[in-house]
């Protein structure tokens, strides 16, 4: 996903509600420094509203994550298990998706494989 530009950017975020569901849209590299900082940031704002118990997050764009971003959903993982909510993915990229199998998350996040079948399944 190109800027006006036409540089990539790093990291871009925006979310949308679908009813008892928000859908947050990933694109970029999540990786140590902003971006990690950023996503956790967004997390956080999306976790302290009291109305949004699920949260799914796709990341058919994200074309890069690294530890510190894995550790950022991970954390945010337990964060909302604790207040009731849930996290979900969607779409994860054939690299993102290789990395959640190495670590073990594959058994942990609930994986979709588009939108609609995590709306059929949590909504």
């Amino acid at each position: 996903m190109q800027d006006e530009k036409g540089t990539v950017p790093i990291m871009d975020l925006k979310h949308e509600k679908m009813g008892e569901i928000t859908l947050i849209q990933v694109s970029g590299s999540i990786k140590m420094g902003d971006s990690a900082y950023r996503f956790s940031e967004y997390l956080e704002k999306v976790l302290q509203v009291d109305s949004i118990k699920k949260v799914l997050l796709d990341m058919s764009e994200i074309n890069y994550m690294d530890s510190m971003g894995l550790g950022e959903l991970i954390g945010h993982l337990q964060r909302f298990r604790d207040q009731g909510g849930r996290i979900g993915l969607v779409k994860p990229t054939k690299r993102v998706f290789t990395l959640l199998q190495l670590s073990g998350l594959d058994e942990v996040f609930p994986i979709f494989e588009d939108r609609q079948a995590a709306l059929a399944a949590w909504g």
